[in-house]
């Protein structure tokens, strides 16, 4: 029998808590420390590389916009530009780190998330392995969220052709979208410690079927972003965070029902094993 679905706010709480859950499960469990460095250095590594790239070709770049003007007047204006245009490409670089580190990351986040299940829950089901499941797999799914975000973001682009208004639509959609990626990034790591490999659609699926809590996490993971260097603290400990949840989802589910229940987040085991 599907137990009964809790209220709204048991869902938004179990999707708000579930950042402050991972991070206290990590402590009690510093077994999971090594899987947190390969990822930050992973986006570091990818970010510096960009940066690299960026600042040996940032003159091409700058010309290929706007050479440097002869006029005495025009001068100061195209100092002003090509600040602007550092600035927007210290920016891209850090985006551009951040999302292919993730790519680079993705088997490092999924195993890693097998291991918290395990060690949350012991009867949980083992999931899939082997070479496609370990690494192939993570690898092009985070490669697909990644061109999902990119390509939604390079649609909402030409709202700023429009005054005012344009520029408020494209921040709010932008932000909304931005929230729900997150939630289905971070999950996307969970749902790979299920015996039963999912696709894309069922992946979304599954996050818009939870939408309370999941878009709870990831308005919670979006404010937190924004906070330099507690972001990459965030990336790890978020998957565990949403690998807990997802335990709790699937123990609660009704294995006859497509629709998975979102509960309220249960204490967590107070020592490492």
């Amino acid at each position: 029998m599907q137990p009964p679905l809790p209220s709204a706010p048991q869902g938004f709480a179990a999707g708000a808590s579930a950042v402050l859950r991972g991070a206290r499960f990590l402590k009690s469990h510093p077994s999971l420390v090594p899987y947190l460095l390969l990822p930050w250095m992973l986006t570091l590594l990818a970010a510096a590389g960009l940066g690299v790239l960026a600042y040996e070709h940032f003159g091409a770049i700058r010309d290929l916009i706007w050479k440097a003007p002869e006029s005495a007047w025009l001068k100061p204006l195209y100092a002003v530009f090509a600040a602007l245009l550092g600035v927007l490409g210290i920016a891209a670089c850090g985006l551009g780190g951040f999302l292919f580190g993730q790519i680079l990351a993705a088997p490092v986040y999924t195993r890693m998330a097998m291991r918290v299940r395990r060690l949350y829950d012991a009867a949980a089901p083992r999931p899939a392995s082997g070479w496609r499941a370990d690494l192939l797999n993570p690898v092009i799914g985070q490669t697909l969220k990644t061109a999902i975000f990119l390509g939604v973001h390079a649609l909402l682009l030409p709202l700023h052709l429009i005054p005012v208004a344009g520029a408020i639509a494209q921040f709010a959609l932008s932000s909304l979208f931005t929230i729900f990626w997150i939630s289905l990034n971070y999950f996307d790591f969970p749902l790979d410690t299920d015996p039963a490999p999912l696709g894309i659609r069922q992946r979304i699926a599954y996050v818009l079927a939870n939408r309370r809590m999941t878009l709870a996490f990831g308005a919670v993971v979006f404010v937190i972003l924004l906070i330099p260097l507690v972001n990459l603290f965030l990336l790890p400990v978020g998957v565990i965070g949403a690998t807990l949840v997802h335990a709790d989802l699937r123990r609660c589910a009704d294995p006859e029902e497509g629709e998975v229940p979102t509960p309220a987040p249960r204490s967590d085991p107070p020592t490492s094993r």
